[in-house]
């Protein structure tokens, strides 16, 4: 069940947080009070002009005339249930974590509790997390957070620069015809290049003809490599956004398993490689 409630507090609807909500959107209070709890409701206090709405988690709030609300409810988004991230490589400043499939590499209006910032908040002792780059959803891999504003300025930098080079493992529908390539298709108008190598070529299950394929970026636009092979004609399997007849039971067959680029503090070379368990091969 998904659902948004928006509006304006008027002198009738003036009251308990919880008693409005679960009246308007006929939810129970127990499922009201988990989405507070997870973060999804949002309000801009009277008082406040102007300026974004604020998370709001206290239960005994009480709504007055005048506040702006938003209130977002996804029954998946309550908790998360999902694999644990996984530190790879920690500096003081910032550092790179395993990212598992179905953690959101950020926080939505829904929630945050499923968003690796959160959960990592949850199992180390660092109060700010900050997400320099995102993974979809669907997949798996390296993502890099900075502990600190210095750190965050100084990554988000690098990555903006494209001084990082990302590798990823993935599995396409079909036989790729070149054992090597470069894919520069625009994507939202902007240059992008993919740079490819077949693995293997399969035969799976299905008896569908696949390929193993190692890509390496150095740009980051959105969906780049999802994008770039379904113009190909070979769109990665498990991919619910593109491509058809590429349905596969692991899911999304895309993988972030390396990391290269110079620290942007000590300057020495950082290399990081997924171990072999969390890989596709």
């Amino acid at each position: 069940m998904k659902l948004q409630h928006k509006a304006t507090i008027d002198d009738a609807s003036a009251g308990p947080l919880v008693d409005y909500l679960a009246r308007e959107t006929s939810l129970s209070k127990l499922k009201v009070k988990k989405a507070i709890g997870a973060g999804g409701c949002w309000i801009r206090r009277k008082h406040v002009q102007k300026g974004k709405l604020l998370r709001v988690r206290k239960l005994k709030y009480v709504l007055a005339k005048g506040d702006v609300l938003e209130f977002y409810f996804d029954e998946n988004a309550l908790a998360y249930q999902g694999a644990p991230p996984v530190p790879l490589h920690e500096r003081k400043d910032w550092a790179l974590w395993y990212k598992p499939v179905n953690l959101l590499s950020g926080a939505s209006r829904y929630g945050e509790v499923c968003a690796i910032d959160y959960q990592v908040k949850q199992i180390s002792d660092h109060l700010a997390v900050h997400v320099i780059n995102r993974l979809d959803r669907e997949a798996s891999g390296i993502v890099a957070l900075a502990y600190t504003r210095e750190g965050a300025a100084k990554l988000s930098e690098l990555w903006r620069g494209n001084d990082v080079e990302k590798v990823y493992q993935l599995e396409t529908l079909g036989h790729i015809s070149t054992t090597t390539g470069k894919i520069t298709y625009p994507i939202q108008g902007k240059d992008a290049c993919t740079e490819f190598e077949v693995m293997e070529y399969r035969t799976d299950s299905k008896g569908r003809s696949t390929t193993r394929v190692t890509a390496r970026i150095r740009t980051g636009r959105f969906h780049q490599i999802r994008q770039h092979f379904l113009k190909m004609g070979h769109p990665v399997l498990g991919d619910p956004k593109y491509g058809t007849d590429n349905a596969h039971p692991g899911g999304l067959q895309l993988v972030s398993t390396e990391v290269h680029l110079k620290c942007p503090f000590s300057k020495k070379q950082i290399d990081v490689v997924l171990p072999q368990e969390l890989r596709l091969w």
